[in-house]
């Protein structure tokens, strides 16, 4: 069989997508987490065990419950927006520029990672299923991710995000494993 593309393609990444993407998923993750935690702190600072002499009644128990419930809420948010800021905001644009996907003879190469730096080399004949997924943060910021289903044991895909137009990257990869896989590694 004719192999009609090149021995060396590279695949363009939508990187100020993926970076909102990153963003939004910090962002939403942050907040999620602190939001859901900063309650309970609120009401074990206001209706803990150094205060439970001081209620007179049920319905203050229950004043001071809710408002410990509110407050701790209140600084779960803000101090989930904080951490986006100092931590998220840059690291998101980072880890968007480090992605770069190669197909590289009969092997795609995936590198990505800023601080743990993951290169990882796949031989065509180990993928036996090529997915596109859209999550729904995925849906509103325009991207797609590529799952490239493995032969090896635990079972858990390489994931592309954003790449530039996945379907038609998605098949294109799924064309070349068809025509190199019989090649011997380099």
């Amino acid at each position: 069989m004719n192999d009609p593309y090149p021995q060396t393609i590279k695949i363009d990444i939508d990187r100020d997508r993926l970076c909102r993407y990153l963003r939004l998923q910090c962002f939403f993750g942050w907040t999620t987490t602190l939001v859901l935690f900063g309650p309970l702190f609120g009401v074990l600072l206001l209706v803990g065990e150094k205060n439970r002499n001081r209620f007179d009644s049920v319905d203050e128990f229950y004043q001071q419950m809710f408002r410990g419930l509110s407050l701790g809420a209140a600084a779960g948010l803000l101090l989930g927006v904080i951490c986006y800021l100092v931590i998220s905001h840059r690291r998101a644009q980072r880890t968007a520029h480090a992605l770069q996907v190669t197909v590289e003879g009969p092997f795609l190469r995936i590198v990505e990672g800023l601080m743990f730096r993951t290169d990882r080399r796949l031989h065509f004949n180990s993928i036996y299923d090529y997915v596109c997924v859209q999550g729904p943060l995925m849906r509103w910021c325009g991207i797609s991710r590529i799952d490239l289903k493995r032969e090896q044991r635990p079972v858990q895909p390489v994931r592309i995000l954003a790449a530039k137009d996945p379907i038609k990257v998605r098949d294109m990869l799924s064309e070349i494993d068809s025509i190199r896989e019989g090649e011997k590694p380099a």
